[in-house]
């Protein structure tokens, strides 16, 4: 499904689900996850899946790296949202021939991520399928001062965590059979996404918006931009790039500006926020949220590049 489609589709649900107004809904369909009221909080709700020869192949990864992935990609979630997880449910579908092995080393990986993330798994669904699915609904919660993608402002930096680009590198170098040691970090990085939920919630009261990088950092910044009615400037020369990835680009045949754009996996935070110390610690700043007719303008080396969308990318000088 193209991302035109996919976003015709969510608008269409989004027209018929919110005409009933229900007073615990802060925030509905339309946002990396839904805010529900509580007593003196809000519920941050969010939910993923991962389903086989879908979003990956046994090949690609060890089943507790399937389960810890799959928790990752929806905790990414409340981390956009500087909210703090208190409890998931997880849904598995699994085929008749699942051994108790397997089931095992998915429960491992499911410890071992809730471990980490601070996030106990408090339920969920076990159902008999044709193909393997995980599916990870999380709950948080945060004080009204939750970031919304549709709150950036005029006159905003907008800061990017880690590395982009690495882990769609480390997805075709899989689909390539690519297993030199050159790619092995960029594998690694796609089957364990980053998760920022401390980092989020120390720069809670400082920033304006933020989205997570699911669908690529092209994508984010159009959802950024159309829904806080802004546009952005980026340089793409200041894009953070991991040691290698050009050079493991150019082995595997492909752009490292288009795969930074519009490859998607990374999972990384795009931030939208004053100038402040604790941004810069774990995030780079790689361009300004600015007055325009563009949502998104591109530069390289101070030179506007042309218009980035998916399927027709234009290569960078």
């Amino acid at each position: 499904m193209t991302h035109a489609r996919e976003r015709h589709f969510i608008k269409i649900l989004q027209a018929t689900l919110e005409k009933e107004k229900y007073e615990k809904v802060v925030l509905g369909i339309g946002d990396d996850a839904a805010v529900l009221g509580s007593l003196d909080k809000h519920l941050v709700c969010s939910v993923d899946v991962q389903v086989e020869h879908v979003h990956f192949k046994q090949s690609y990864l060890s089943h507790e790296q399937l389960a810890w992935r799959a928790m990752a990609v929806s905790v990414s979630d409340l981390s956009a949202m500087a909210a703090k997880p208190v409890g998931a449910l997880v849904s598995l579908i699994l085929p008749e021939s699942t051994s108790d092995e397997t089931i095992r080393a998915l429960a491992e990986g499911l410890r071992m991520a809730s471990d980490e993330m601070q996030i106990p798994v408090v339920g969920g669904n076990l159902s008999r399928g044709r193909n393997m699915s995980v599916s990870v609904t999380v709950l948080g919660e945060s004080n009204s001062n939750v970031l919304r993608r549709s709150t950036a402002k005029v006159g905003d930096k907008l800061y990017l965590t880690g590395q982009v680009g690495s882990a769609a590198l480390g997805l075709k170098a899989l689909q390539q059979s690519s297993t030199h040691l050159d790619f092995r970090k960029f594998v690694e990085r796609w089957q364990r996404p980053p998760v920022y939920l401390k980092e989020m919630a120390a720069v809670a009261h400082i920033a304006s918006a933020a989205i997570d990088l699911s669908d690529g950092l092209n994508d984010a910044l159009q959802l950024v931009t159309e829904s806080s009615h802004v546009a952005a400037t980026v340089a793409l020369e200041k894009l953070p790039f991991d040691t290698g990835y050009r050079e493991a680009c150019e082995a595997l045949d492909c752009d490292p500006f288009e795969l930074a754009l519009l490859g998607g996996e990374d999972y990384e935070l795009l931030i939208a926020s004053k100038e402040h110390p604790l941004l810069e610690s774990f995030a780079t700043c790689i361009g300004d949220i600015v007055v325009g007719d563009k949502n998104v303008m591109y530069t390289y080396n101070g030179s506007e590049q042309p218009t980035v969308r998916q399927g027709d990318f234009v290569h960078f000088a």
